[in-house]
């Protein structure tokens, strides 16, 4: 691992980092007129996509009550995050974005393995993935610090800031879980960061041709201004709730059954025994 994966360091966007290769690409494009629409290329969030599989870690262990070996859930998450640092860097985004979403990712798994029933007393404090990657030990701060400034250019990271919005959304709270009134200023921040998403990352092309005007004004449903991702993202938690309280309704309402049913079993058994041992004692008297 080099220096420059040791920590973090706030974005800063028009400045000497973003500089153009040499060629035709150093000039900028016009700027669209109000007339002109602006054109976007559509895509699934490569950030989004290499960490799904972390994501989905996130989402289960928020509703775990113990963990059977948290050692070897350090190991494979760990192994994971180099994965996810190997996939991105392979697709050749800047280095910055990729140290980025490492360090909201790593504190965001610490957040909520730390904040289980079973998460204090299984050492991850110890050795927490923020540092083992970052050599830090807290990054509830500078993860709200680093998505104040991507929020001054939000058009140059549209990806990151819709990773934050996901792990937002997955109960990461960094800072604010212990400050004060901390749950309201998490929701007006998660709400400004979707309305900032919103407004810089529009709906995909749904025409089979983009050049097509349509007969008058349609009414416009409020599915069409939501992503995909989001309502991926959302369907994940609800089927994971309704998961987690299946399995306890199924828990609490055949415990008691079992529960008749092992008491009537052990009833019968002493029954048969005191039977049995009735039985010999009356043959052994006859016999006598």
């Amino acid at each position: 691992m080099t220096n420059g994966d040791r920590t973090i360091m706030i974005p800063n966007p028009g400045g000497r980092g973003q500089q153009r290769p040499d060629g035709a690409a150093q000039q900028p494009p016009p700027p669209p007129s109000n007339n002109e629409p602006m054109e976007f290329k559509h895509g699934l969030n490569p950030l989004i996509n290499a960490a799904s599989t972390l994501l989905g870690v996130i989402a289960k262990l928020r509703n775990t009550m113990s963990h059977d070996n948290p050692p070897d859930l350090h190991r494979r998450v760990s192994e994971e995050i180099k994965g996810l640092d190997l996939k991105l860097k392979q697709q050749n985004l800047p280095h910055q974005t990729v140290i980025t979403a490492r360090y909201l990712l790593c504190t965001v798994v610490d957040e909520i393995v730390l904040n289980t029933p079973w998460g204090a007393n299984s050492g991850w404090s110890s050795h927490s993935l923020l540092s083992m990657f970052h050599q830090e030990t807290f990054g509830g701060e500078k993860c709200f610090l680093v998505l104040q400034k991507l929020l001054e250019a939000p058009g140059s990271h549209l990806d990151l800031l819709e990773l934050y919005y996901l792990c937002l959304s997955l109960g990461f709270e960094g800072k604010y879980r212990v400050e004060r009134r901390g749950h309201e200023q998490l929701n007006v921040i998660r709400d400004n960061l979707y309305q900032t998403i919103a407004n810089h990352r529009p709906p995909p092309d749904r025409d089979l041709s983009p050049k097509w005007q349509g007969l008058g004004k349609v009414k416009k449903h409020m599915i069409n201004y939501i992503p995909m991702w989001v309502i991926g993202s959302v369907g994940l938690l609800l089927l994971l709730v309704l998961y987690s309280g299946f399995r306890y309704w199924i828990y609490d309402t055949t415990q008691p059954t079992a529960e008749a049913i092992r008491a009537e079993l052990t009833a019968q058994i002493s029954d048969d025994t005191a039977i049995d041992s009735s039985g010999e004692s009356t043959q052994n008297n006859t016999n006598l």
